[in-house]
């Protein structure tokens, strides 16, 4: 039998859902009953989820971190 689904925490432009008993971050730390704080803090307007992600500084926000990573490299 298939776990129900758990509520998603919504941000701007992503979804996350966490369905686990533990959560813990991508360098493996691990929170227990906590939010996992994020690393970096974007003001945003409503205003700008309107124009589409080009102009969505949370979505342009995370684009320029991935491609500063090394895998995402090409």
């Amino acid at each position: 039998m298939p776990r129900p689904m758990r509520p998603s925490v919504r941000l701007p432009t992503l979804a996350l859902a966490c369905d686990c008993g533990v959560c813990a971050d991508r360098t493996g730390r691990v929170y227990g009953n906590t939010p996992i704080p994020p690393d970096v803090t974007v003001p945003f307007a409503i205003d700008d989820l309107d124009r589409g992600p080009t102009h969505d500084p949370v979505f342009k926000t995370a684009l320029a971190w991935l491609h500063q990573q090394p895998a995402c490299r090409s």
